[in-house]
């Protein structure tokens, strides 16, 4: 009895360690140890060949619900489909994958001719990677000739929208709106330290000071960087880059005229010279 009790110990830790190492190889996906079963299984298919299968004929054996979406919806109904998650939820091993993929050389596809289009067949890409747009001269023939005598309107609508905006009402309509927009809409580095420094005498922005104040000059809107309501103060920051041209030369001494602001120069700006200017007007 003691050796018998001993040897079913064995027994047990043998089975033991089988068990583990076998969790282990399903678990990482391996199923079982190549080296020990690649003969065995040679051996079994000889033995199993031209025989009826036992499940053949069969529907349902294996449960395909919780895997593979299309078996949950045909059941194995389907022969076209190869389901890869027909080894009861486990992937193949390489050899496996390698016997299947010799057994169905030179067959068609099961979903040849079926789903999407090929890619062939597709409709040219209008736009690349980058986002540009790119037609083809057909595409572009095409475009030009379904536009080619349509017109949304009638000759007598675009006539009164042609009326309804050229009239003085309307271009001071205008005018007035774009007035209100703000630009830019980002201040310069420049104006934002005449700012900080307004800011640093107690002044409240958008109530002490205004930024973008719109004023008229001649037939349109000019908006000064900052306007004092206080002393009805009209401060310009003035960069070098902007300023330089000769069409903003003769736009400046056209706003000096009518509004006679303060110009701050970028220079006067950077080395804080341009704080003796404003103190006098804040």
């Amino acid at each position: 009895m003691p050796g018998r009790t001993k040897s079913t110990e064995i027994e047990a830790k043998r089975r033991a360690k089988i068990s583990a190492t076998l969790k282990h190889l399903y678990a990482t996906g391996q199923r079982t140890p190549i080296s020990y079963l690649e003969g065995v299984a040679d051996k079994i298919s000889l033995a199993n060949t031209g025989k009826i299968p036992w499940n053949k004929g069969k529907h349902g054996v294996q449960d395909y619900s919780n895997n593979c979406p299309k078996c949950n919806k045909f059941g194995m109904k389907d022969k076209s489909h190869f389901c890869k998650y027909g080894n009861f939820g486990h992937p193949h091993t390489e050899r496996t994958k390698l016997l299947i993929s010799e057994h169905r050389k030179g067959k068609p596809a099961w979903n040849k001719g079926k789903g999407k289009q090929p890619a062939k067949d597709k409709k040219p890409k209008i736009y690349d990677e980058n986002g540009n747009r790119h037609l083809t001269e057909e595409h572009k023939k095409h475009i030009s000739e379904s536009g080619k005598g349509k017109h949304y309107h009638s000759e007598e609508t675009r006539l009164k929208l042609k009326l309804s905006h050229s009239t003085s009402e309307a271009k001071l309509a205008q005018s007035i709106k774009r007035s209100k927009q703000v630009f830019p809409f980002k201040d310069t580095k420049i104006e934002i330290k005449v700012q900080e420094y307004l800011s640093s005498k107690g002044l409240v922005k958008y109530v002490d000071y205004i930024p973008h104040k719109a004023f008229r000059v001649g037939k349109t809107h000019h908006q000064v960087d900052i306007y004092i309501p206080k002393t009805d103060a009209k401060i310009e920051c003035d960069g070098t880059y902007w300023h330089s041209s000769v069409s903003a030369i003769l736009r400046d001494f056209e706003i000096d005229i009518v509004l006679h602001p303060i110009r701050l120069k970028e220079t006067e700006i950077k080395d804080d010279t341009f704080k003796n200017k404003l103190d006098k007007v804040i």
